[in-house]
């Protein structure tokens, strides 16, 4: 076993699988465990407290008070210096801890340590004056606002030479913030910035927006307050941002979008991801005009609250999409919506404007106050439009939206030829008429495109289909025979794993016959089953 132990790279790999309380046990077991469970215990510290932990006892005092009863009672402990901050009362952290952090976080913690202004400018008289001196091999710090907000002047006590990525959360009224934030941008090549600000602060957020140092920031969230469409510009156009997540104010539309002057020809949008979320389709749509024609977007995700999209809104927003995105970047589509109250069962909505972007690998389109549905025309061309395409979703759940009283355009043979020709298929969720399947429609599958021939055990031909589709969502989709419809399954979705069942949301209909027949096939085929509520 010593011979074993002796061995550099066995230690650190048992100690990568521990929790934090097992690695103190570890640490103190055996010699040998003690300074690689040290270094897995030390390597990300999620709040001051372990630094204060390592001070000696005769220099700090914890006070905890209740901070609310409001809901449930929260408390907070709270650092009071007995003394002032020597040098020497930080040699065991700096000597035996402070090199083996790399990322470190300004608190994290259920009951929050808070560390007053005296505290820091203790630490920092008691420290050398170099940049990084309590975490000098940090390579990432995470710097919250929400319970510590006096550490921002004192960043620089953790920004080493080593710290790569800064990620910035400013939930609160910080003074200075944006300072730091600008100085931490010149020392690092990546930062990220969080603004989630109270609505006390909406208005100030357009001037936060004018601060931003952007040459290297590369992730920003606008969270909580919403801002007006006009501020997207220079986000749009930032010259190293790569994701951004914004929820958009619907109260400042412009009368009209923006005009080409607002993007000289030379400008390339280094976005990569793009989330927002907004009232109404029409605000997206209008950000969405600000994205600079020469653009490489991978993914988009739009959230709308209102309930109220109509298909001239769906059709429109595709067709923006379709001119915007660039089809050989774009691969990823997530449209999402909110309970409405009109039924719109009569009016169909198309994706066909969608089609031309051929890179498309997941399309997940969830607007239940609308009626997404493929036509046989387009369930032919999806294998030759998408050809990468690996996960389809097409409201295949319509929580809280209108009861769905119309047959579904496709049916099995439909489902046949999008499974045949999408090789990388593996999640699949459209509407389709599943009472057509029945004893033909369950047979061993005909020869097409997919097909593979192969020699049975009796010498005959026998035809197999070489889907990878793992999980089907099959929404309200009644079915007149489970036996059939587990051997349809079984014969064209030979590796399926999941089914995935939305039983059909009408009021004070029992729905225990529906989640049956689907139980009865899950059996049948031995996959697991997942019934969602509405």
């Amino acid at each position: 076993m010593d011979a074993c132990l002796s061995i550099p790279e066995i230690l650190p790999l048992l100690c990568d699988g521990l929790e934090a309380k097992d690695l103190l046990s570890t640490a103190l077991s055996c010699q040998a465990f003690l300074e690689p469970a040290l270094d897995k215990l030390w390597y990300h510290v999620k709040s001051f407290r372990p630094l204060i932990a390592c001070l000696p006892e005769d220099l700090v005092e914890l006070r905890t008070k209740i901070v609310s009863e409001k809901i449930w009672r929260t408390t907070s402990t709270t650092v009071v210096l007995r003394r002032p901050i020597r040098s020497a009362d930080l040699n065991r952290y700096q000597t035996q801890y402070a090199r083996r952090i790399r990322i470190f976080e300004s608190g994290r913690e259920r009951v929050a340590l808070v560390l007053p202004s005296e505290v820091f400018r203790g630490l920092q008289s008691a420290t050398d004056p170099l940049l990084g001196v309590l975490t000098p091999l940090a390579t990432k710090l995470i710097w919250r606002s929400s319970q510590n907000p006096s550490a921002f002047p004192y960043l620089h006590l953790f920004l080493g030479q080593h710290v790569a990525k800064i990620h910035f959360d400013v939930t609160s009224r910080v003074p200075d913030a944006m300072t730091t934030i600008r100085w931490a941008s010149n020392h690092v090549h990546r930062f990220c910035l969080r603004l989630c600000l109270s609505l006390s602060l909406d208005r100030r957020l357009g001037a936060y927006i004018r601060l931003i140092p952007w040459e290297n920031l590369q992730e920003l969230e606008l969270s909580v307050g919403m801002i007006t469409v006009v501020a997207i510009l220079p986000l749009m156009s930032a010259p190293r941002l790569v994701k951004l997540t914004v929820m958009l104010d619907g109260n400042s539309l412009r009368p009209s979008p923006p005009s080409p002057d607002h993007f000289p020809h030379n400008v390339v949008s280094s976005l990569r991801y793009l989330e927002i979320s907004t009232d109404h389709p029409d605000t997206a749509m209008i950000a969405l005009e600000y994205l600079p024609e020469r653009n490489q977007l991978q993914s988009l995700t739009c959230t709308f609250f209102d309930g109220d999209e109509s298909p001239s809104d769906a059709h429109r927003l595709f067709d923006l999409i379709n001119s915007k995105c660039n089809a050989q970047t774009f691969s990823h589509l997530y449209l999402r919506g909110c309970p409405g109250d009109r039924d719109r069962d009569d009016f169909v909505t198309d994706i066909s404007a969608l089609l031309p972007l051929s890179g498309l690998t997941h399309v997940e389109i969830l607007l239940p106050t609308l009626r997404v549905e493929l036509t046989p025309e387009q369930a032919a061309t999806i294998p030759s439009a998408w050809p990468r395409i690996e996960s389809l979703t097409l409201n295949v759940t319509r929580r809280g939206g209108p009861i769905c009283t119309a047959r579904p355009r496709i049916d099995h043979t439909h489902l046949i030829t999008i499974l045949r020709g999408c090789a990388n298929l593996r999640v699949l969720g459209v509407h389709f008429d599943a009472t057509s399947v029945g004893v033909e429609a369950a047979k061993q599958p005909n020869r097409g495109p997919g097909a593979e021939e192969t020699r049975g055990k009796e010498g005959g031909d026998v035809e197999q289909l070489s889907s990878g589709l793992e999980q089907l969502m099959v929404s309200d989709l009644p079915i007149l025979s489970p036996p059939q419809m587990a051997a349809f399954l079984t014969a064209y979705t030979p590796v399926l794993k999941k089914l995935v069942c939305f039983p059909p949301h009408v009021p004070d209909v029992d729905t225990t016959k529906y989640r049956q027949r689907w139980d009865d096939v899950a059996s049948r085929i031995g996959v697991s089953i997942e019934h969602c509520r509405h």
